[in-house]
C-alpha cells in the first residue's frame, strides 16, 4: 500500500509540472502562475515516502529557484533536507541573484567531501558572471578547508584569475595566481588520499599537471608572456628528475604546457635530450 501511495504522489507531481512544459505559447501561465504551481506540488512532498522525498525537494526546489522564486525554493529545501549532492543548483541560483549569505549557509549545513566543495565551486561560478571575484576568492578558500579538494580549489583559482586578469585587474590577477602557484608548491609528489598502488606515470605527473593547468588558464586570459616561467618551473621538475619513470610523468604535462604558450618545438629536444642522458651524466637546464 505504501509504494502504491508513493507512486501515485510522484505520478501527482509529474502532472503537475507537465503544463508548465506542454502548454501552447499563448496559454502558458505567467511567472506568478507557475511560482503558485509550484508551491502546491511543494506542499505534497510530505505525502512521499520518506526515503524518497529529499529528492522531490531538491527537484521542486531548483525549478522554484528557476523561476526565481528563491523563499519557495528555501522553503521546500528546508521541508526535507536536501542531500549534499542537490543543493549546488540551489545555492548557485541564491549566490546569482544576490543572496550569497543564504546559499553559504545552505552549503554549510551539508556533510564534508566531494559534494560540498562542487556546491562551492558552483557559488563560486555563479559570482564570476556578475564579477564579484573578491566574494568569489572568499567562497573558493572554503573549498581549501578539505585537502581532498586541492584540485577543485586551483580550478577555482585559474578561473578567478582569469576574470580578474580580463577585467583588468592585473594587481588582483598577480596575486591571484601566486596563491595558485603556492597551492601547488605546497602540494605533495603524490596526491593525498590514494589508497592503493597507483601507475607511476598517474602520481608523478600529479604536480606539474597542475602547473600546466595554471599555464592553460594564463594563455587563455591573455597573459601568454606571464605563462613562460610557469613553464620554465615545469621544465626545471623535469631536469631534477634521475628516475626515467618519473621523468616521463612530468614530459607529458611540460609538452602540453609548452604547447600552450607555443614554444614546445625547442624545448621537447630539450627535455628528450635529458631523458636521454646516461644516468651519471651532467643534466643542463634551460
Amino acid at each position: 500500500m505504501e509504494l502504491k501511495s508513493t507512486r501515485r504522489t510522484a505520478a501527482i507531481v509529474t502532472l503537475a509540472f507537465a503544463p508548465l512544459r506542454a502548454a501552447p505559447a499563448q496559454e502558458r501561465p505567467t511567472i506568478a502562475e507557475v511560482r503558485s504551481i509550484l508551491r502546491e506540488v511543494s506542499a505534497l512532498i510530505p505525502m512521499i515516502e520518506e526515503s524518497h522525498r529529499w529528492v522531490a525537494a531538491a527537484n521542486i526546489a531548483a525549478e522554484q529557484a528557476e523561476a526565481d522564486d528563491l523563499d519557495g525554493a528555501l522553503a521546500t529545501s528546508r521541508s526535507s533536507p536536501v542531500q549534499s549532492g542537490h543543493v549546488g543548483g540551489l545555492a548557485y541560483s541564491l549566490a546569482a541573484h544576490g543572496r550569497l549569505p543564504t546559499a553559504l549557509q545552505i552549503i554549510a549545513a551539508t556533510p564534508d567531501g566531494q559534494s560540498k566543495a562542487a556546491s562551492y565551486w558552483l557559488v563560486v561560478q555563479a559570482l564570476l558572471k556578475s564579477a564579484r571575484c573578491d566574494d568569489a576568492l572568499s567562497v573558493a578558500r572554503l573549498i581549501s578547508k578539505d585537502a581532498q579538494e586541492t584540485d577543485r580549489f586551483l580550478d577555482a583559482l585559474v578561473w578567478i584569475y582569469a576574470a580578474q586578469w580580463k577585467a583588468g585587474d592585473r594587481q588582483g590577477a598577480s596575486a591571484t595566481l601566486s596563491e595558485a602557484l603556492g597551492v601547488v608548491e605546497r602540494e605533495p609528489d603524490i596526491p593525498p588520499g590514494l589508497t592503493k598502488p597507483m601507475p607511476t606515470a598517474l602520481i608523478f605527473s600529479h604536480r606539474p599537471r597542475m602547473y600546466q593547468r595554471i599555464v592553460h588558464a594564463m594563455v587563455l586570459a591573455g597573459n601568454r608572456d606571464g605563462a613562460l616561467p610557469v613553464v620554465a618551473d615545469i621544465s626545471a621538475m623535469a631536469a631534477r628528475a634521475h628516475d626515467p619513470d618519473r621523468k616521463m610523468a612530468i614530459l607529458g604535462p611540460l609538452a602540453e604546457a609548452q604547447a600552450d604558450v607555443g614554444d614546445w618545438v625547442r624545448d621537447i629536444k630539450v627535455e628528450i635530450r635529458l631523458l636521454d642522458a646516461p644516468p651519471n651524466s651532467p643534466r643542463s637546464g634551460r
